[in-house]
């Protein structure tokens, strides 16, 4: 497939992206949203492996199914219901509360995953985001975002977690330790699952494990500190110090 990028400007002079824009970024390349289970309700945020839980559960049998989204009224395109948050999920109207659960990452390695994912499938250009940042330099890529819209991970994860004085989830996984994580919190929900089925499915769609992508999408302890620094919210919050 081949990647469209924009070059017609340099990273470093891009103007910061519009706050009531800059996270639908995260809600336009996966046709997923909000997952119900018996107990639970999954948020499904992108590139935190997401994609390996749904499977786990489908593979597993447990009982589920998708929940709808509405994101706005001044978004016509159902395309744009992609990766539902607990603001855009119509959740079922039955009187019960459910534990709500989801998974974060390093804020490093969802830059690297992010930007491989958009290398391998193509960037998006009906995606604001994609529009202002395909770069097919990751370190160029990376200063783009850090330039055009600072702190972009832990907007992400605020937008799914909630804030973190009230925050909207029960249970925040890492998606370092995601079997681990899942297993507990399915426990934790009541939801009835093997561990052993668990701890040996397959893992998938692990972008920036890709070994032609690894040597491509690396820091220099510059760009690695300035990364750390611009999402100090989500390092902190998180426990990634």
């Amino acid at each position: 497939m081949k990647t469209s990028i924009i070059t017609d400007s340099s990273p470093l002079s891009e103007t910061l992206i519009p706050e009531e824009i800059w996270w639908y970024c995260t809600l336009q390349y996966n046709s997923l949203v909000a997952l119900l289970l018996t107990n639970a309700i999954f948020y499904h945020v992108p590139k935190t492996g997401g994609t390996w839980v749904r499977r786990v559960l489908a593979a597993a049998g447990i009982p589920h199914r998708e929940l709808f989204c509405d994101l706005s009224e001044n978004i016509a395109d159902p395309l744009y219901c992609f990766h539902a948050s607990y603001h855009h999920t119509i959740l079922p109207q039955d009187g019960r509360k459910r534990f709500a659960f989801l998974f974060v990452r390093h804020p490093l390695t969802y830059y690297q995953s992010y930007w491989t994912f958009k290398m391998r499938m193509g960037w998006d250009m009906n995606n604001v985001f994609d529009r202002k940042f395909a770069w097919e330099d990751f370190q160029v890529f990376v200063h783009a975002v850090l330039s055009g819209c600072p702190g972009w991970v832990t907007k992400v994860f605020k937008e799914y977690a909630g804030p973190q004085d009230s925050p909207v989830a029960d249970f925040i996984g890492k998606q370092e330790t995601l079997r681990l994580d899942l297993l507990r919190v399915l426990k934790y929900a009541g939801e009835d699952i093997d561990k052993n089925f668990l701890m040996h499915a397959p893992s998938e769609n692990e972008s920036s494990a890709i070994s032609q992508w690894q040597e491509r999408c690396q820091y220099t302890p510059a760009l690695r500190e300035a990364v750390c620094e611009a999402e100090c919210g989500a390092m902190s919050r998180f426990g990634y110090w």
